[in-house]
C-alpha cells in the first residue's frame, strides 16, 4: 500500500512538470498582438476616446465566431478553415500559467480605460479573440482584436503569428450593423 501511494504521488508530480513544461513553450499571442495594436496600429489608426480594456480573458469556452472571418487574409474564406489552438488554451486556462491576464503596467494611461467589470457601454472597447489555426496549416496563429467604437459599430484587426510569437501580417476590417425595433 505504501509503494502504490509512493507510486502514485510521483506519477503526478512527473506529470504535472512534463504537462507544465509543455505549456511554458507557447509564447502570450493575445499579449504579442495587443502590444502591435497599441505601439503600432493606434499610430496610424488613432481612437480619439479613451478605449475601454479588459485584462482577462472574459470567456473560457471556444468561439469560432469571434474569430469575425479574417477575409482580408489572403486566402481565407470563412472561419469553417479555422480550428481552436487546443493545447494553447489548455495552457492559458491553467491558473498558474501568468497567461490569463495582460500585461497594463506599461499600457498608455491616457489612451486606455482599465476595466475590472464587464458592466456598462463605455464605447470603444476592445476584444480579444483566443488564438486559432489552420486546418490544413498549424505553422500560423490567428489572434483577432475587436475594437467596438459604439453598439453598431467597429473594428476588427487580424493578426497571423507564427507559432514562436513573430507577427508576419495583419489587416484591417470595419463593421457595421443596423438594429430594427
Amino acid at each position: 500500500m505504501k509503494y502504490f501511494i509512493l507510486n502514485l504521488i510521483l506519477i503526478i508530480v512527473f506529470t504535472t512538470v512534463t504537462v507544465s513544461a509543455q505549456e511554458s513553450n507557447y509564447p502570450f499571442y493575445e499579449q504579442l498582438a495587443f502590444n502591435f495594436y497599441q505601439d503600432t496600429i493606434l499610430k496610424s489608426y488613432p481612437v480619439k476616446k479613451k478605449i475601454s480594456l479588459y485584462p482577462y480573458r472574459l470567456d473560457f469556452k471556444i468561439h469560432l465566431k469571434s474569430l469575425e472571418n479574417p477575409g482580408c487574409i489572403t486566402g481565407i474564406d470563412s472561419n469553417s478553415q479555422f480550428k481552436p489552438f487546443l493545447t494553447y488554451e489548455t495552457a492559458q486556462s491553467n491558473f498558474d500559467s501568468g497567461k490569463l491576464d495582460l500585461e497594463v503596467a506599461t499600457i498608455n494611461k491616457h489612451q486606455f480605460r482599465i476595466k475590472k467589470l464587464h458592466t456598462k457601454n463605455r464605447y470603444p472597447q476592445l476584444f480579444i479573440t483566443s488564438p486559432y489555426l489552420l486546418n490544413r496549416d498549424t505553422d500560423k496563429v490567428f489572434v483577432t482584436i475587436q475594437q467596438q467604437n459604439s453598439e453598431t459599430e467597429g473594428v476588427n484587426y487580424h493578426f497571423v503569428l507564427t507559432p514562436k510569437g513573430t507577427i508576419i501580417d495583419w489587416c484591417r476590417t470595419e463593421y457595421s450593423f443596423y438594429i430594427e425595433y
